[in-house]
């Protein structure tokens, strides 16, 4: 099962796996709800060229697809709109990094 956790591609996908471990096995344990949403996270992640997350000691760090096809001008105001929590890193492998809350 964590091949097919770890493969999950949509949000119907995940939701068919909850159902499909709680038929069998009943309420699940946090931990598996916490392994879904980690791979329901990375299924997005994947939709908006986000190819890593990684956390850090005061943040986490959320690297851009090398591919990535963004418009530069909208860039300000996506990161203006966390008020000071975020800021892109540039350079080879440019990167987002917000402040983690309550650390």
């Amino acid at each position: 099962s964590y091949k097919r956790i770890a493969a999950i591609d949509s949000e119907g996908e995940r939701d068919e796996m909850t159902d499909e471990l709680s038929d069998r096995f009943g309420e699940l344990p946090r931990a598996v709800v916490n392994l879904l949403d980690i791979a329901h996270m990375r299924m997005m992640a994947k939709q908006v060229y986000i190819s890593d997350i990684k956390e850090e000691p005061r943040a986490l760090k959320f690297s851009v697809h090398e591919k990535a096809n963004y418009d530069p001008v909208k860039i300000a105001p996506f990161i203006q709109s966390f008020k000071g929590t975020m800021m892109l890193r540039t350079g080879a492998k440019p990167y987002f990094e917000p402040a983690l809350i309550n650390r």
